[in-house]
């Protein structure tokens, strides 16, 4: 229970919510995200098959982290442009936001935060 953070809960809460909803108003879009959200699973699960296998994965949970910044960030400009263009509402772009700013703050705090009290 220790690793339930308050991102993992609030992702895997609302994205049930979200992810119905979205596929069904806005099917086309939504499945580039949903597509986008697949190969970042992918990419963890054989992070995580790795390292039940007891292979050596170091400095790859960096770059699985980076890669789901990376997610939000694309996603981030397709919902805006959504948005901007008509048809998408103003939460799709605003959840995604809300990923990003939470996923940085574990990413600050897990790679960046960590390596400055190293030095200190």
């Amino acid at each position: 229970f220790r690793q339930l953070t308050f991102l993992h809960i609030y992702h895997h809460a609302s994205i049930l919510v979200l992810a119905e909803a979205g596929t069904v108003t806005y099917a086309a879009p939504v499945s580039i995200g949903d597509s986008l959200n697949c190969f970042v699973h992918i990419v963890m699960y054989f992070y995580w098959a790795m390292l039940a296998a007891g292979v050596d994965m170091s400095g790859y949970k960096k770059i699985v982290t980076q890669i789901q910044l990376l997610q939000f960030v694309l996603g981030g400009i397709l919902l805006t442009y959504g948005y901007l263009q008509g048809g998408f509402c103003i939460y799709a772009p605003m959840y995604d936001l809300s990923m990003l700013l939470l996923f940085s703050d574990f990413y600050y705090k897990a790679y960046i935060k960590k390596r400055h009290e190293k030095k200190a």
